[in-house]
């Protein structure tokens, strides 16, 4: 398990659960692990397209329309439009996708600009509207390579925006004697580092969120996984279980609980030390981890003692597991230790019990593969009646 989030408590009853702790959790991993931008960016580009739509409309019934807009709004259109729907056919294109779209913008955007700013330069007649138009899109170069780059490229390329933006100012300002149009350069040159001053501190203010969440979700798997194994704890199993009580009370799918344990573990202990009996448990949780299916939660409930959570499970195909994994655990060579062996115990989850009473079921069952000689699996499926593999086959062997 590791630090694979995949493979935590909480992603196991993510996938595998329908109750409400499910689904809050699901939620949340979901929210935490999907790309935001794959997510967002195409209800970005959808929208941008409608704006253009609109922003085409109104101008050219209003007579409006600047060459440069004639010009650009056809290719910003097919831009955005395809943009949108690269990246719900192939999310793999996100970073070309991306691409595309910010030139595009960036090109049409400092295109009027300097058509506008060209003419003021050359004294040509004012259009307040458009000088109007201009101002209130032009934050949007800074916007949009904040949501579109990473905080580093992102603000490399709001530099560069900004220069682009503050060339044709300072020239007014050296060519123009009109006060206002004076005033409107200076508070264009002023307001542009405003904004990316703005956007910088958001990003910082996210990062700080981020942190704080990374935090949280390495604290919660470090409450929830055994350190010396790397499995799920004895907390984290007790959750899953609650949680799936609860899952079964209205699904009624097959659940399958394995209880097993290391025969002979204080012998291992007394004679090779804690230090091999250690590194005996990380092995056997090791090997057991392997064997495991996308629906299997293993944890280590205890000392010596494991369990196995296995969802959707019948009761002969939840022995039959049970025997492949004793096989492979016993054919483990230990540097120090040599041969170990596991005895195990099967059950599953009947309507309307509680996990305690599964868990005890499962913990006679494992009694009586000690009982039994050790190295073996027995199951439990009714109260008081046991059964044990023998040669491959489940064969009853009485009351308990």
């Amino acid at each position: 398990m590791g630090s694979d989030i995949s493979g935590s408590p909480d992603a196991w009853m993510a996938r595998n659960l329908n109750c409400p702790e499910a689904a809050r959790l699901a939620a949340m991993h979901g929210a935490q692990y999907s790309n935001f931008r794959l997510r967002a960016l195409p209800a970005i580009l959808f929208i941008a397209s409608l704006a253009i739509i609109t922003m085409w409309y109104q101008e050219a019934s209003l007579g409006v329309l600047t060459t440069m807009d004639r010009i650009a709004y056809p290719p910003m259109l097919i831009a955005t439009l395809s943009g949108a729907l690269l990246l719900r056919l192939r999310p793999a294109l996100l970073r070309p996708v991306i691409a595309m779209v910010f030139i595009f913008f960036t090109i049409h955007i400092l295109g009027v600009y300097y058509e506008e700013m060209f003419q003021r330069v050359s004294g040509s007649p004012v259009n307040h509207y458009d000088l109007l138009v201009i101002l209130m899109w032009l934050p949007l170069g800074y916007v949009t390579g904040f949501v579109f780059f990473s905080p580093t490229r992102a603000v490399w390329t709001a530099v560069a925006f900004y220069v682009a933006v503050a060339l044709p100012q300072l020239a007014l300002l050296h060519v123009s004697d009109d006060p206002m149009t004076q005033q409107i350069a200076i508070a264009v040159l002023i307001a542009q580092p405003v904004y990316i001053a703005a956007l910088w501190g958001v990003v910082l203010l996210k990062r700080d969120a981020s942190g704080s969440h990374d935090l949280a979700t390495s604290m919660n798997q470090i409450a929830n996984m055994d350190s010396l194994t790397k499995v799920a704890n004895r907390y984290a199993m007790s959750r899953v279980l609650d949680a799936v009580t609860c899952s079964h009370y209205e699904s009624g799918q097959s659940v399958a609980l394995i209880m097993f344990d290391v025969d002979h573990f204080k012998r291992i202990n007394d004679t090779h030390g804690h230090a091999v009996g250690d590194l005996v448990l990380v092995k056997l949780a090791s090997e057991a981890r392997a064997h495991q299916r996308a629906s299997d939660l293993l944890a280590r409930w205890g000392g010596e003692e494991f369990m196995i959570l296995a969802y959707d499970e019948t009761a002969e195909q939840a022995v039959q597991m049970a025997e492949r994994l004793r096989q492979a655990l016993e054919s483990i060579s230990h540097p120090q230790a040599g041969r170990v062996t596991v005895s195990m115990g099967v059950t599953l989850l009947r309507q309307g019990e509680s996990a305690d009473t599964m868990i005890h079921r499962a913990d006679l069952a494992l009694y009586q593969a000690k009982a039994m000689g050790r190295n073996r699996v027995v199951a439990m499926f009714a109260d008081n009646c046991v059964s044990s593999v023998v040669d491959g086959e489940l064969v009853p062997v009485g009351a308990v």
